[in-house]
Formats: structure tokens, sequence, C-alpha cells
């Protein structure tokens, strides 16, 4: 509401779409949390569209805004650089078995009276993953060291 009246950016559809589906999240969410665990997964892919949406918005506003300087999102210059999609994928396998773990943790405990025990397997998969959080913390704590030091010698 704050931009430029002569974008008339409110009466865009996209700002309208994505504002009216950030709405009915919140109305979704809103009903949803008498009970949550029912609504769990539809609640996640609905925020997945509400961010979409706004992302979407968002990119139209940027094309109208910039658009007299012959801006364009098909021409933003692709760089390949193997090394950050390597880091990006480990992240996210390395995400995925800690989150796993702590997933499984959480639901195990619940359905279990008193104190949860894990099994062996379940410890060592633990293990594993504070092992990996290190390993992950020491290897980017690192690459910034290597790469400052780099830049400035």
């Amino acid at each position: 509401m704050a931009l430029q009246p002569a974008f008339r950016f409110y009466q865009n559809p996209a700002l309208l779409i994505a504002a009216a589906i950030g709405i009915s999240l919140m109305v979704f969410l809103y009903r949803a949390r008498k009970d949550p665990i029912r609504y769990a997964v539809s609640a996640g892919l609905w925020a997945f569209v509400t961010i979409l949406a706004m992302s979407y918005a968002r990119e139209v506003l940027r094309m109208n805004y910039v658009g007299r300087f012959a801006y364009s999102i098909f021409d933003y210059k692709v760089n390949l650089d193997l090394g950050s999609t390597a880091l990006f994928l480990g992240t996210f396998i390395m995400g995925m078995i800690i989150i796993g773990y702590q997933v499984y943790i959480a639901y195990a405990s619940g359905r279990t009276a008193g104190t949860y025990d894990a099994p062996a397997v379940v410890d060592r998969w633990g293990k594993v993953s504070l092992t990996l959080l290190l390993v992950w913390i020491a290897s980017v704590a690192g690459l910034g060291i290597v790469i400052t030091v780099k830049n400035y010698l």
C-alpha cells in the first residue's frame, strides 16, 4: 500500500490472489488449532502454496517497478557453481537425517507411557545425527574462514 499510486499494485490480480491465499491460510490455521494433528499435512501444503503465491506476487511487483529499466527475470545471468550445489545438497541430506531423527523420537516418545528408551539403532541414529551436525558446523565455519583469508591476502 506504500507503493507509488501510479503502479496500482493493489489492483493487480497477482497481489489480490496472493493476499486471498494468505488470508485463507490464516483462517485455515485458526480452525485447525482444534485438531492440529489432523490438519498438519494439509497446513504444510497450504503454507507452501501461500509462499509460492507470495513469491510470484513479489516478482510481478519487481517487474512492474523496474520494468522501465528493461528488467526481466529471463535476463538473469546463470553461473554454474558446483561447490555451492554440493554444499546445498549435502546440507539438505544431512538436515533430513537430523530432522528425521528428531521427528522419530518425538513420535515414538509420544506413543510411550512413561520414559522412552530408544532402541540401539535409534541411539546410533542420534549419535550419527549429532556427529553430522558438528561436522557440518566445522565445515561451514572452516570454509568461511578459508574464503575470508583468501579474499584478504
